[in-house]
């Protein structure tokens, strides 16, 4: 979840959390956790009616876990960096759909875990559009929404 907030019509600027949960990461004695806060910008351009591009950048912070099988916990900072892009169809009145692509930079103690966790992202985006949400639901002068018998 990313809440943001819109400058204007190209740019919007937000925060976020992340985490993964992966147990038996690549098949060795120990289970990741992730856990990092992140601050976004963004800046979009519109294509068509119903389809728009996105490009963000991601900066965020947080703490990266691992327990051993044998429960012994290790504990470090972690940083990340995203440059990304996402193409979103804007074409439903209550939410939108986006795919992109972005490739993520780590910083992380290699005492913690030696691979290397900097790797390309895939995005699947679902976003609600809350201002057509209360619109629909609760101010019905908004008929754009609305059939004449509805």
């Amino acid at each position: 979840m990313k809440p943001f907030y819109n400058i204007n019509d190209k740019f919007k600027v937000g925060f976020g959390f992340c985490f993964l949960r992966e147990k038996s990461f690549n098949t060795h004695d120990f289970d990741l956790n992730i856990n990092a806060c992140n601050f976004f910008i963004s800046h979009s351009s519109q294509l068509s009616n119903i389809f728009s591009a996105e490009a963000t950048i991601d900066f965020g912070m947080g703490r990266l876990k691992t327990i051993s099988f044998q429960n012994e916990i290790n504990k470090c900072p972690y940083s990340f960096f995203e440059p990304a892009l996402i193409l979103n169809y804007d074409g439903f009145n209550l939410f939108s759909l986006g795919l992109g692509s972005g490739f993520r930079i780590t910083k992380k103690s290699d005492f913690i875990i030696k691979e290397n966790l900097t790797l390309p992202t895939i995005i699947l985006r679902f976003s609600l559009k809350f201002t057509e949400i209360y619109n629909h639901f609760l101010d019905r002068s908004n008929t754009s929404l609305y059939l004449n018998n509805d």
